[in-house]
């Protein structure tokens, strides 16, 4: 069993290894990366665990990616596509679509939402912008984020926290999911096995 562990006052983060011989956990490496939101959940693609993070002071501060690589028990550094940053506007977050790891430019304060695609996992020059969605055609407020896609121009959309729905990209038409609550929520998006995870 591995874990990680965020130090908000060293701004680092570690991973451990639980050993069930000495019921104890042992220290397997250290990143001295700040995770740009701690409490964020990880997102878990291609056997690994990525966080949105920055290095560096406040000058040249820049924005990467920081994943935890579960087999090895190693913490690898991945650039970010390279797109100019402004002050109100960035990367928000990550996510995994159709099994491969995507980086989400955009999609809050009045900006369009730009995904871009990793389409050779590991491979910096495979970032691809996949998909930009308009602030204004989706009427939001806060914020949009992709799902997963259902078909090839079918694509899930999280509005604000509060609608989900099915956007096609080549009609540029949606349809709207029949809520379940009256309340904000969280969308998270799992698969289906046969296998058990208990063995």
């Amino acid at each position: 069993m591995a874990r990680a562990s965020y130090s908000v006052s060293a701004k680092s983060i570690s991973s451990e290894v639980f050993n069930l011989k000495s019921h104890s956990w042992k220290t397997v490496q250290v990143s001295h990366i700040d995770i740009n939101n701690p409490v964020e959940i990880g997102i878990f693609s291609n056997g690994s665990v990525h966080w949105l993070a920055s290095q560096g002071g406040d000058l040249n501060r820049r924005n990467t990616i920081l994943s935890f690589d579960v087999k090895e028990e190693l913490f690898i550094e991945t650039a970010l596509p390279n797109v100019t940053c402004t002050e109100y506007t960035g990367f928000t977050c990550l996510g995994d679509l159709k099994g491969c790891l995507y980086a989400l430019y955009g999609g809050c304060d009045g900006v369009d939402m730009d995904v871009w695609l990793m389409k050779e996992y590991g491979a910096v020059n495979s970032w691809s912008k996949i998909i930009r969605l308009n602030w204004v055609e989706f009427d939001v407020d806060y914020g949009m984020h992709p799902l997963c896609f259902i078909h090839e121009d079918d694509v899930v959309v999280d509005l604000d926290a509060w609608n989900i729905v099915r956007y096609n990209l080549s009609s540029k038409t949606m349809k709207m999911f029949k809520k379940c609550s009256t309340d904000w929520h969280l969308s998270l998006v799992y698969t289906e096995s046969l296998v058990s995870p208990y063995g």
